[in-house]
């Protein structure tokens, strides 16, 4: 919702080594659509915790009238999940959890055949401790409302839930598709193969 100046990006991948994969453009927004026509719609904002390079990814779900947040921190060239929150109509209490160390999403290297575990405490408000295995399983080029992309296929295993998520990610976008949404329009980004944000980034790596 808020946009850096050319000059604020290049010092912002000069400090805190930002990987490509995922964005990191605050002001920054995303409409993603599922199979049915529901729309989620997604804004990077500046985060509310102090100390390292982070920002809040905001996202609203029309069909289960549903707010949430997943806060990143950037850390030496690393994208990491260390909060998140939704809140839904209907509910009776907010779902709130903190996350230490952060969910490890994109390393600082990506691959095909790169795989990375994360064992991490998560208090909700007890703490329990969970398991994510990270897996970057191809490279595929495809279509979405949004466009044509070039991705990385990236799959994420909670052993304890027994469930997986996968994500196709855009050097330059980062997700323009899940298992369920698929990227229909975004804003705040100039995607290109040799003047995008993410061949920026790469400079400073």
């Amino acid at each position: 919702m808020r946009v850096f100046t050319l000059l604020a990006l290049l010092a912002l991948a000069t400090a805190a080594a930002a990987v490509d994969y995922w964005p990191d453009v605050i002001g920054s927004t995303f409409t993603f659509v599922d199979g049915i026509g529901e729309i989620k719609t997604v804004a990077i904002e500046p985060g509310q915790v102090g100390g390292d390079v982070r920002y809040d990814w905001y996202s609203h779900d029309e069909g289960q009238n549903c707010v949430g947040y997943e806060e990143y921190v950037f850390d030496s060239g690393t994208a990491s999940c260390v909060a998140l929150m939704q809140s839904c109509e209907g509910w009776e209490q907010d779902d709130i959890r903190s996350l230490a160390p952060g969910i490890l999403y994109v390393n600082d290297t990506m691959n095909v055949g790169d795989t990375w575990t994360v064992v991490t405490q998560a208090t909700i408000p007890v703490t329990v401790e969970l398991t994510y295995v990270m897996t970057v399983v191809a490279a595929e080029t495809i279509t979405v409302p949004a466009g044509t992309f070039d991705t990385l296929k990236l799959t994420v295993y909670h052993a304890q839930g027994l469930w997986t998520r996968t994500y196709w990610l855009d050097s330059d976008l980062g997700p323009v598709k899940t298992d369920l949404w698929e990227l229909e329009s975004w804003t705040g980004i100039v995607t290109n193969e040799s003047l995008g944000w993410g061949a920026l980034k790469s400079l400073y790596n």
